[in-house]
């Protein structure tokens, strides 16, 4: 079972609490009577060694000296002369050496021995007779040899070390507790921003960035990983986007690139058919010529072959021309143009066209209606408008040319009664060589199926836009351009 890290801290806590408390309690049972004992050795060495410094017989003097260690260390001294007579005593007038006590300077069994580097040795107090810490030492004064004795009784320390002994039991059981708890709740509080900055990986590993870890903490290794994790979902999550929109981009593209590639088949295969026929007859009409048949009116042929070569340029001249404005290898020379006056002048010149097919046209040419554009192709854009128009409208039927001003843009538009156009082949309109009625031949000399797809390229170059409305009665063309004032 896998442990988390709240556990784990709790427990790596717990066991240094648990440790140091045990080792309290084997220092507070075994070593605190050894340490106690050593401590209060060195109290009464470091006073054998101040009294050694600074003796004198003068009583108040070793008063001052020694009463401090008396009251706070419970220390007994005791100073007698050669001739065993008591100095000083903490003891008053009682004298320090009961009758039963051993004799100085005899090296014998039982005896005490008086040494001037002397050390506290745990003896029997031969005054008490109780377990005693003690010490026998030899100061040289200028009186002559004093004799001092220091001793406390050892009892005070055992009791001292029992009852710190059972104490820290209790306290040691209360520190485990409160350890514990302690860890816990630091654990708990550690282990807290760990866990989300967790929940944030594990989101950004199925591609969910909604998931922030928390920023509002402490600037730490922990702080600076959620700040950290946070940054580099965010960095995921739009490198993600990103790519996402590369990849729409990039299918897009292909998805073009599928179509254009359908067009360029559906175009070859046009062209081909486009000019299958008026080579048919070119070549047909010229070996009758060229033979010399009898019976044929040559000037027919001579017309009809004229007539086809014409043809056959103006189509080659559209597709160069299409093709140069597609791939940009012909620059618009734009310059400011009055769209209004432009049509009005552009219709007049082609009068002749609607009066052959007796058709009734009107206009409504507003004013300063100003666009940037290149007038040959502008003009081009109106003539097959307008060849369109005539071409789909019935002698005596009317048409209506405008040019008006709608918001920041300039629309010109041309309307002619007839048929409307199937709401399915309104996108393909705009193809080249497609018509509505692909029964139908060219019976036009300036048709060549290409006039509406010839619009778009040229409007779609000016950067304005196109397209076609069915009306009741009719059908109505239009373009627009950005105005210019």
């Amino acid at each position: 079972m896998n442990k988390t890290i709240k556990t784990k801290v709790t427990i790596f806590v717990g066991l240094i609490i648990f440790s140091i408390v045990i080792l309290q309690v084997i220092f507070n049972i075994f070593l605190a009577n050894p340490y106690f004992k050593a401590q209060k050795s060195n109290v009464i060495e470091q006073l054998f060694s101040q009294i050694n410094q600074n003796y004198s017989d003068n009583e108040t003097n070793l008063y001052n000296i020694v009463n401090h260690r008396e009251e706070t260390d419970n220390l007994q001294i005791t100073i007698l002369d050669e001739l065993n007579n008591v100095i000083y005593s903490s003891y008053g007038e009682n004298h320090p050496f009961p009758p039963n006590a051993p004799l100085r300077f005899k090296n014998e069994k039982g005896r005490v021995i008086f040494s001037e580097n002397p050390s506290a040795e745990l003896q029997v107090n031969y005054r008490t007779n109780e377990e005693s810490l003690m010490l026998h030492g030899i100061i040289n004064s200028k009186n002559g040899k004093r004799f001092i004795v220091i001793e406390t009784p050892i009892s005070g320390v055992k009791q001292s070390a029992k009852i710190l002994a059972k104490f820290s039991v209790f306290i040691s059981i209360f520190a485990l507790l409160f350890g514990g708890f302690a860890a816990y709740i630091f654990a708990s509080k550690f282990s807290k921003p760990i866990k989300q900055i967790d929940e944030v990986a594990r989101n950004v590993a199925v591609l969910n960035f909604t998931k922030k870890a928390d920023e509002n903490l402490p600037n730490d290794e922990i702080g600076r990983l959620a700040r950290n994790i946070n940054i580099m979902s965010d960095t995921l999550s739009q490198m993600i986007s990103e790519l996402t929109s590369a990849n729409q981009v990039l299918q897009k593209g292909i998805d073009y690139q599928k179509q254009i590639e359908k067009m360029r088949r559906e175009f070859i295969a046009n062209v081909s058919h486009e000019l299958k026929t008026p080579l048919s007859l070119l070549l047909g009409y010229s070996e009758m010529l060229k033979n010399d048949v009898e019976g044929i009116d040559k000037s027919f042929y001579y017309d009809v072959i004229i007539d086809e070569s014409k043809k056959m340029d103006q189509l080659v001249k559209s597709l160069l021309d299409i093709s140069s404005i597609e791939n940009n290898l012909v620059k618009l020379k734009k310059e400011n143009i009055e769209l209004g006056e432009f049509a009005s002048l552009l219709t007049a010149k082609n009068h002749v066209l609607f009066a052959k097919k007796n058709i009734i046209y009107n206009t409504h040419f507003e004013n300063d209606c100003c666009v940037s554009g290149d007038k040959i192709h502008l003009e081009q854009v109106m003539k097959n408008y307008m060849i369109n128009a005539i071409s789909h409208t019935k002698p005596k039927n009317m048409i209506k040319i405008s040019v008006n001003k709608q918001q920041d843009n300039v629309v010109f538009s041309i309307y002619n009664e007839g048929e409307n156009i199937p709401m399915d082949h309104i996108d393909k309109i705009w193809d080249s060589f497609y018509r509505t009625d692909q029964s139908r031949t060219r019976n036009d000399e300036n048709n060549v199926g290409l006039g509406l797809y010839i619009v778009k390229t040229i409007i779609n170059a000016h950067e304005g836009n196109y397209g076609v409305i069915n009306h009741d009665g009719g059908v109505e063309f239009w373009f627009s351009l950005k105005s210019t004032n």
